[in-house]
């Protein structure tokens, strides 16, 4: 047809030498590069499937660390000296926290809206308001701040100072919170005899006060304790003990407390049926390097309590330090404050230890 160039066909095309015949023929569409990357995409869901598997089992199933790294994460976290331990209270970590304790310590539980139930029994009854709660956790984060970070205890003094909250519980919670930075003081200062004698004047005020608590009473108990009055401390720290809102290791030092209030006194009876609930009582008995020295320390307080030896050797006698508790046990049968009953008790310990360490 005229204009138009006939196209040959591929059986008159004339090819060049080794020309591969083959290439003339019509390719497929879609071929194994597209197979290719459809199994790339099966592979891909499925690794995509398997991981949020994995993350719905591990949140509904959470693995738990192995024992060996709880021990050694909880002996860290509790190596602590006896007495840091022992006034912990006065470094409040959370502020919900101390929230919580206060409120079941005044024998209710604060909600949201400041609303007051009753609590379990033989705790205080009394409430504490919205302003009363807004001013404990405005002291607590000041006491954060201090002790954390170093604040000057005039900045978070004034803050306390600048807080709307008025009521009968502000010149309480006022000198509390000034007690809490003379404790932190203390703790490194234990030599300071004015800043002790200062602290149990304030203890014995704030105890007094309508809105005390459980920590009250074990603050004017040991302040008593160390200065020589264990006799008046007793009764302190056996009310705090009453008045703890829960077990653990918090009211396990109070425990111990009363334990070595009750040696200084003599009181056989009383110590050795504490010593045979220590365990229970005292979930840190194990870490015996932690309030050891603090006990030690005591006997300078109190030399002629023989008890205190007796306490010694029998907490180095849980954990098997068998040549120390020998030691403390001989020291205290040679010591006149030990009755008859008592050296009996101790002698005895101290065959059965003789039995064990036998080769």
């Amino acid at each position: 047809m005229t204009g138009m160039r006939m196209q040959p066909s591929d059986s008159d095309k004339v090819l060049p030498p080794g020309y591969p015949e083959a290439s003339l023929q019509a390719r497929p569409v879609g071929g194994s590069h597209l197979r290719g990357e459809y199994i790339l995409r099966f592979v891909l869901v499925c690794l995509s499937v398997l991981v949020v598997a994995a993350s719905l089992a591990y949140i509904k199933f959470p693995q738990k660390n192995p024992p060996m790294w709880e021990f050694l994460m909880n002996y860290h976290k509790q190596n602590k000296s006896f007495w840091e331990r022992l006034l912990e209270h006065a470094r409040p970590v959370a502020t919900q926290l101390d929230k919580w304790r206060q409120a079941a310590s005044s024998g209710h539980r604060v909600s949201s809206d400041a609303t007051a139930t009753p609590a379990r029994p033989g705790l205080s009854g009394l409430t504490m308001s919205k302003e009363h709660l807004a001013l404990r956790e405005t002291a607590l984060a000041q006491l954060v701040l201090y002790d954390r970070y170093k604040l000057p205890e005039e900045e978070v003094w004034a803050t306390v100072k600048k807080t709307r909250s008025v009521g009968p519980f502000r010149d309480y919670e006022e000198k509390r919170f000034l007690s809490e930075i003379a404790w932190m003081t203390y703790q490194d200062d234990k030599a300071n005899k004015e800043i002790l004698q200062h602290l149990r004047r304030t203890a014995t005020e704030l105890v007094q006060k309508p809105s005390a608590i459980f920590e009250d009473y074990l603050n004017v108990g040991i302040t008593h304790l160390l200065t020589g009055d264990a006799d008046v401390a007793i009764g302190y720290l056996q009310e705090a003990l009453e008045r703890w809102p829960a077990p653990g290791r918090a009211r396990g030092n109070v425990y111990l407390g009363l334990m070595i209030a009750h040696a200084t006194q003599g009181h056989r009876q009383h110590v050795f049926r504490m010593l045979a609930g220590f365990k229970a009582n005292y979930p840190d008995w194990l870490y015996v390097e932690t309030y050891i020295p603090d006990l030690t320390q005591l006997t300078e307080v109190y030399p002629d309590a023989a008890l205190l030896h007796v306490i010694h050797g029998r907490l180095r006698e849980f954990v098997y330090d068998y040549a120390s508790a020998q030691e403390s046990y001989r020291h205290a049968l040679n010591m006149a404050d030990l009755d008859i009953v008592g050296k009996t008790t101790v002698r005895n310990w101290v065959g059965t230890i003789e039995d064990v360490a036998l080769p």
